[in-house]
């Protein structure tokens, strides 16, 4: 049985490594789950990452939909007070 890190297709990747994969062409998300509430998903957008002072570091732009949309850079998206988000990048079914 594949864990949720392990879906087909799917790999767990740092900040920096989505951005890249997005600037390069390729689908990367960011996410989160929340304790007794619900999650949040967004799409890294293929730009240059943007520093962010919640963070302290340089964050991913996102595309997000939710209580804000549009791009964004990923503090806006995901508050610092919740924690960041993790980082998954699709490479590609394997049996595709």
């Amino acid at each position: 049985m594949l864990k949720r890190d392990e879906v087909k297709g799917w790999r767990k990747v740092t900040d920096a490594e989505a951005s890249m994969h997005a600037l390069h062409g390729g689908l990367a998300v960011a996410g989160k789950k929340y304790p007794r509430a619900h999650g949040h998903v967004a799409i890294v957008f293929p730009d240059s990452p943007a520093y962010s002072g919640a963070y302290r570091k340089t964050v991913p732009m996102l595309a997000n939909v939710g209580h804000k949309n549009g791009i964004m850079k990923m503090s806006y998206a995901f508050a610092a007070s919740k924690g960041e988000p993790g980082y998954w990048i699709y490479l590609g079914r394997e049996d595709a």
